[in-house]
């Protein structure tokens, strides 16, 4: 096959998946493995991983190897496919997914997925744990399936990471994104004992790995009291001023319309209120 007719046939490939392709993918679309290889050697192509190669007319991205990793757990499959499948076959989770979605300094390497069978590897730039996720603790993340804000946590502590690295992730989680608090108590709940708890007690348990934003919760809710009653028709007003002020382009809280402000700030206040 001319090397032309091969490189055509992999950009189609290559266009709905970040500039990546697998050989099995190639195969399918009548490119053979030594077309492919030929590409590579030619400079038009690099592997990034086992059987996965990028386009490097393609701009690089710091998640090309990670996702080259999940696409090599299922090679013949596209991505759009496996993404929106119901049951995903390889869910990026723990540290790596800490990484992917951008909270605390975990090092996403060896790069980490959950699957829903059991699957073992000898490549030591990955790592395999069987475990399958409700929906709701999944979302998409750079075009890739990872585990929830608060699945990654509770992962995490189930992994006995370092808690105190746990703990980074809240410190630097925007004060505006947004997670579920009592979903992220009963996940914790199951390990609350194991780290000197009362037994079930994942409250107390949150509190502590949550202190850093619970403490700047806390600091801006005073902050905003601090020349204005304690209704809440006061504190929305002040809250207000806070964000039209130039003081607050300096602040943690990044909202977008005075409407999402007075909804999350009614919410912060609601929060602190349940688990002062």
């Amino acid at each position: 096959m001319k090397s032309s007719n091969a490189g055509e046939r992999l950009r189609e490939i290559c266009a709905s998946q970040w500039g990546l392709v697998t050989t099995a993918q190639a195969g399918d679309a009548g490119v053979p493995r030594i077309a492919l290889t030929r590409l590579a050697q030619s400079g038009k192509y690099e592997r990034l991983a086992q059987g996965v190669y990028r386009d490097t007319a393609v701009p690089s991205s710091q998640y090309d190897y990670l996702r080259g990793a999940w696409l090599s757990l299922n090679p013949s499959q596209s991505s759009e496919e496996r993404v929106f499948s119901p049951t995903p076959d390889a869910v990026v989770c723990r540290e790596t997914a800490a990484w992917l979605l951008g909270y605390g300094t975990f090092v996403p390497e060896p790069y980490r997925f959950a699957t829903p069978a059991r699957r073992q590897t000898q490549r030591p730039e990955l790592r395999l744990y069987r475990k399958q996720y409700p929906k709701e603790s999944l979302e998409i993340c750079q075009g890739l399936p990872v585990t929830s804000f608060e699945q990654t946590v509770a992962d995490l502590v189930e992994a006995e990471a370092d808690l105190s690295l746990v703990s980074d992730m809240f410190s630097e989680l925007p004060l505006e994104a947004p997670y579920n608090q009592e979903k992220l108590i009963a996940l914790l709940s199951p390990f609350a004992e194991h780290n000197g708890f009362t037994p079930g007690d994942g409250e107390s348990f949150y509190k502590q790995l949550a202190a850093p934003r619970l403490q700047q919760i806390k600091q801006l809710i005073k902050k905003l009291k601090r020349s204005e009653g304690t209704s809440l028709a006061s504190l929305l007003q002040e809250y207000d001023r806070y964000l039209a002020s130039a003081e607050s382009s300096e602040a943690d809280v990044r909202l977008h319309t005075q409407q999402e402000a007075r909804t999350y700030f009614k919410r912060l206040i609601d929060d602190e209120s349940a688990h002062a």
